[in-house]
Parts: C-alpha cells; structure tokens; sequence
C-alpha cells in the first residue's frame, strides 16, 4: 500500500501550492460523469497501445494546448482521446500548472467537468 504524503510532509514549496488549490463540485455528479468518460475512453481501439499513445500526446501537446491557449474566451470540446491526455496531465495539478507556465508563461487551469 501506497502511504500518501500530507501536504506538511511534502517539499516548503509544493505544500504551499497544494495549499493555494481550490477544489469544488458536486462529488457524485462528478464521480458519475468520470466513470462515463473512462469508459468511453476504454471503448477506444488500441488506446492502450504505445503508438496511440505516442499519437495521443502529440496532439494533445501539439494541437490542443496551443488551440486553448489561442482560443481563451471560447469553450473548445476536445477530442475524446485528446480529453484523455488532458485529463492525465490535470491529475497532477502542480505539474500541470508548471508546464502550462513553461509553454505559455501563465496558467488558467479550468476543470473539465462542468454542472
């Protein structure tokens, strides 16, 4: 079993912008719309193999990070196995947050899922 850090336990650093996070959603809602895209996603044809990654990733990399950040004051609906890669890279918010600085020097991160 994995012993998950508490945010005291972790770097001076990430604490602090573990801290500065603000989660809210309606929790089953939430919890129902993500079982539905996973399954979705699992539903995808060789999703799980190293060539559709390799693909997955460059064009979330490569079209739909520069699509966002181009297209800011618009709501864009990605492809679903683009919304894979991007719902991956969220599951760590600092780093994403971190590279979203690094490739385009701020960050607007915005939840996925929306009531």
């Amino acid at each position: 079993m994995v012993k998950m850090k508490r945010p005291e336990e972790l770097p001076t650093a990430a604490a602090i912008q573990a801290h500065q996070l603000s989660i809210s959603a309606d929790l089953l809602w939430t919890a129902k719309v993500e079982l539905a895209f996973l399954d979705a996603v699992d539903q995808i044809p060789g999703v799980y193999t190293e060539e559709m990654g390799t693909r997955i990733l460059q064009r979330y990399e490569h079209c739909w990070l520069p699509l966002v950040h181009e297209n800011k004051d618009k709501t864009l609906a990605p492809p679903i196995d683009v919304e894979w890669a991007w719902h991956c890279h969220t599951l760590c918010p600092v780093q994403y947050v971190a590279d979203c600085k690094e490739i385009f020097g701020k960050c607007e991160m915005r939840c996925r899922l929306q009531n």
